[in-house]
């Protein structure tokens, strides 16, 4: 398809941690593109890639502006104290 014009559907909200974390689930093979809103539903930002899971995989994000070859400092999130 062509970028940012392929058709797209909502699957879900999750809520946004104080420390910026969030964590859920997404169907296998499907492309998700995340965008944060503010607190009225209006958008903030559209991320301008998608990314694809497999079954079974679990992915991060490091955030847009970090590099993708450094190591994050691994720290526990807020995310992670409850399940997806």
């Amino acid at each position: 398809m062509d970028g940012l014009w392929d058709v797209k559907r909502i699957l879900g909200t999750v809520p946004v941690h104080e420390d910026g974390s969030a964590l859920f689930r997404v169907p296998a093979y499907t492309p998700i593109a995340v965008q944060p809103l503010d607190e009225e539903g209006r958008a903030l930002q559209i991320m301008r890639h998608w990314f694809t899971a497999m079954p079974g995989e679990v992915l991060s994000c490091i955030g847009c502006q970090e590099h993708a070859n450094e190591a994050v400092p691994g720290r526990e999130t807020f995310a992670f104290r409850n399940p997806p």
